[in-house]
């Protein structure tokens, strides 16, 4: 889809502010497809306008993505979480949104003045996703019936998405690693924990992260905000703290001293929530749980395909193996789920073979090192 033309803008909005507002400019927001629209009249003097993408590969064209978006801006209206949806057309799937300048993303400062100016950043998200899940716990039935006014709508599907990674047989088979049964037991254990989590289902964006969270530019100032909902909906809620210990897109490694301090804000703030994660030893079992499902859905036969294509040195291949090895260490620490972190290990020990320049010394590597 190309980008919404200034007419087009102005009929998504006037039914909310009026047949009086105008767009003075239009500027794209590279690479995505994003524009900041400059306005004038009975409305904000700017707005944030997203469209479908054009890719070729099919990622993030689907309009149900674009309704979903909708449905989850609707359904946390009101709340400070996340932009308030100012108008929308389901059909031609374009959306308008608060623009939240001057926030910025949060991994884009972390990587501007390092990870200890921004300790606050990342504490901000930790509080934004709790409150997000405190305040929706139980109200699965409310943004399902707010989706669906949208068009049909699978609440399994991205549970689903996450259990698929789950699925270790091919990639066991192209890396030469097997599955013993207790392994695959305890993989049948955590998809039933994924597709059923039940006093732990969560509202979530279903992609979070700090590329996903905007702060102010100056450290400890409040007001971030959550963004990109997309794949919004209900799923386990530890799937959306296991940041603090799974590298997220732009990260090699990010797990430090203050995970533990993380952890705690987050169960502090979602105690009345989900009563279970008051327990040390059911949390621990649950982060764990979530942190190996993040890392075994980044590496399927296609992701390991495209991996090996890549050039010698290219810092995604780092990347993978810290990922293995920060969930194998996790559940080392936490003794949870022995059997599936034994197969991290030694899957993490064929990745380093299989491709030598990744064969690194990750110990070396200071919390928050960043792809290149």
């Amino acid at each position: 889809m190309t980008q919404p033309s200034a007419a087009e803008i102005e009929g998504i909005l006037a039914p909310s502010y009026g047949d009086e507002v105008r767009v003075r400019r239009i500027a794209p927001i590279a690479p995505w497809s994003v524009a900041r629209c400059e306005l004038t009249g009975a409305c904000p003097a700017s707005a944030v306008v997203k469209w479908l993408r054009r890719h070729p590969t099919g990622f993030r064209t689907d309009p149900d993505q674009v309704h979903t978006e909708i449905a989850s801006l609707r359904f946390l209206d009101g709340r400070s979480i996340a932009p308030r949806l100012l108008g929308y057309d389901a059909e031609r799937a374009v959306v308008v949104l608060e623009d939240l300048a001057p926030r910025q993303p949060l991994d884009a400062l972390t990587r501007r003045d390092g990870p200890a100016a921004w300790v606050e950043g990342r504490r901000e998200l930790v509080r934004l996703t709790a409150r997000m899940q405190a305040a929706t716990a139980g109200r699965e039935e409310e943004f399902l019936a707010v989706r669906r006014a949208l068009g049909p709508f699978d609440p399994a599907r991205r549970r689903r998405h996450f259990a698929g990674g789950l699925d270790l047989t091919p990639v066991a088979e192209m890396l030469g690693v097997t599955l013993c049964d207790a392994a695959e037991k305890e993989l049948a254990e955590i998809r039933r924990a994924l597709d059923e989590p039940g006093g732990l289902s969560a509202f979530s964006s279903g992609d979070q992260g700090d590329n996903n969270v905007l702060v102010h530019d100056r450290p400890g100032d409040p007001g971030g905000r959550l963004i990109d909902f997309e794949f919004g909906g209900y799923h386990h809620a530890l799937l959306d703290l296991a940041w603090v210990h799974i590298p997220p897109p732009r990260w090699i490694t990010i797990a430090g001293p203050a995970a533990r301090e993380l952890e705690a804000l987050y169960r502090h703030a979602v105690a009345e929530a989900f009563p279970p994660l008051a327990d040390d030893e059911v949390f621990d079992r649950e982060l764990t749980l979530a942190a190996i499902t993040l890392a075994l859905e980044r590496l399927g036969c296609s992701r390991l395909g495209t991996l090996d294509a890549r050039r010698p040195g290219d810092d995604s291949r780092v990347q993978m193996v810290a990922t293995y090895e920060s969930a194998a260490a996790l559940a080392n620490a936490r003794r949870c789920w022995s059997h599936v972190a034994g197969w991290l290990r030694t899957a993490a020990a064929a990745l380093r073979r299989r491709w030598p320049d990744a064969d690194v010394d990750l110990i070396s590597y200071p919390s928050y090192t960043p792809r290149r």
